[in-house]
């Protein structure tokens, strides 16, 4: 399928997830969030593990003759059916599986950015005590400037796939009350349903389409996947850039203290406000930090 102009600008969902986790790993932020376990840690480099995670995962192997008994060697239509099925639950668990490792890392997120919520003057109501229900409400007070370039496209692009997902469009969303698809956190709110439907055991394996022909929705539950996936790590970028407290892993400071054209370009480019350039292509790339 042919990218469509705006689509063409951005970095394979790979290479964004690879840009995004050197971001979070050279940010180095640290904070401190109070559950009911008591105080924890949160890093942003854990955030950036699970998002490298995501990006190094190139396949998931379903073996579906590992539990046969043999005889089906013996029958070409039956070893084909096989390896049909091998490589359709490959294709789509690797899907999941990415959408599982970005997720944990939003999670992770969440949890960032909750002293956030709790010291915000902007929110007076402040009774919601989900981590993922006080990301949105700091999303909701987000000006355009504090949006990814073409943000808006993906996120329709993420609600037009999900409507036409016969699969997963009738199940409930829960903490939508009040909620508009003019919000700036209604892909957020998407996202953290779909995560929850995932985690509950109720999203759907999408049966091989070479037996029910059902060939538009097993391709509509990955797009949803890998979807969703993308605009998460936008969601990420959006809370990053506005949260954030400077440049502070041991890395960034090494690089700051070499002298010559190389490092001034890294320090030219590697800054705070890099966190809502990192989906696309002409961007400053951590593939190449001292190139100039």
């Amino acid at each position: 399928m042919r990218k469509r102009p705006i689509c063409s600008k951005f970095r394979k969902l790979d290479s964004h997830l690879y840009e995004l986790a050197s971001y979070c790993s050279i940010l180095g932020n640290k904070v401190t969030f109070k559950d009911d376990e008591g105080l924890n840690l949160i890093q942003t480099t854990t955030i950036g593990d699970w998002l490298r995670l995501a990006a190094q995962l190139d396949k998931v192997e379903i073996n579906t003759w590992k539990f046969t008994d043999g005889s089906e060697l013996f029958c070409e239509p039956a070893a084909d059916a096989y390896d049909s099925d091998t490589n359709h639950y490959s294709s789509y668990s690797t899907a999941l599986t990415k959408f599982i490792f970005v997720s944990n890392a939003l999670e992770e997120m969440y949890r960032f950015i909750s002293p956030a919520y709790l010291s915000c003057d902007e929110i007076k109501n402040k009774r919601l005590f989900k981590p993922s229900m006080q990301a949105t409400a700091l999303i909701d007070l987000c000006n355009e400037s504090d949006l990814p370039l073409y943000f808006h496209h993906k996120v329709e692009s993420l609600v037009n796939v999900f409507q036409r997902c016969n699969h997963i469009n009738t199940k409930s969303l829960s903490g939508m009350k009040g909620v508009k698809k003019t919000d700036y956190s209604y892909g957020l709110h998407l996202i953290r349903n779909i995560r929850n439907y995932v985690a509950h055991g109720v999203f759907p394996i999408s049966e091989n389409p070479e037996w029910n022909l059902d060939f538009e929705g097993h391709q509509l539950l990955c797009e949803v996947l890998l979807s969703s996936s993308r605009i998460a790590c936008l969601y990420i970028q959006i809370l990053l850039n506005k949260y954030n407290t400077g440049m502070q892993s041991d890395d960034y400071r090494l690089n700051m203290r070499g002298e010559g054209p190389e490092f001034d370009y890294f320090c030219d480019n590697c800054t705070p406000d890099l966190a809502l350039k990192l989906h696309m292509i002409e961007s400053f790339s951590f593939l190449e930090p001292l190139e100039c």
